[in-house]
């Protein structure tokens, strides 16, 4: 399981706390909640991108996505965590058709030999192996290594990722000073 951890400075942080003369304790606050915020936008930004790059549909990619905040005790509860489910699609989620020559899906994806079928109840795009009637195989498209370029190239640690961050940080520290003045 690979893991991205992304740094802040803390310069950025410390100065936006002293403009709205924020205590520690609303730096905290805000913070949480900024964390929890960038979880969120940074799923949406994922699922709109990776959906362009790889030609699939967003309602297929959003239910790979999760956002979790982090728990009081692991790590102070400061961060939050996006977890991307980026192992391979099943083609028959694809929106397949069957030629004569293979099945085709969605992003232009072709899988030579293979058919679509009912399997346990559901469509599949199966294709054998060898030569015999069986075994057969479940055909995959294999979104991966472009998923992870894009996420790292694209999502995290962009100046959009940035400004996007102490956007928040500094709606979050105005909304705390001023609720308390």
């Amino acid at each position: 399981m690979a893991s991205i951890s992304i740094d802040i400075d803390g310069r950025g942080i410390h100065a936006l706390a002293d403009t709205f003369g924020a205590t520690e304790k609303q730096v905290k606050a805000a913070m949480r909640s900024t964390y929890a915020k960038m979880g969120r936008w940074m799923r949406t930004q994922s699922v709109r991108g990776l959906s362009s790059k790889l030609k699939i549909q967003q309602k297929i990619l959003r239910s790979r996505i999760r956002t979790y905040r982090m728990q009081h005790g692991m790590d102070d509860g400061q961060g939050a965590k996006v977890w991307y489910g980026i192992k391979d699609i099943a083609f028959a989620r694809l929106n397949p058709k069957q030629n004569a020559k293979g099945v085709k899906a969605q992003g232009g994806r072709f899988e030579e030999g293979a058919f679509i079928a009912k399997l346990y109840g559901r469509d599949a795009v199966l294709k054998r192996i060898g030569k015999e009637r069986v075994p057969l195989r479940i055909v995959y498209a294999e979104i991966a290594d472009e998923a992870i370029t894009y996420i790292e190239d694209f999502v995290i640690g962009t100046a959009m990722f940035d400004a996007q961050f102490y956007r928040f940080l500094e709606h979050e520290l105005k909304w705390r000073t001023s609720i308390l003045k």
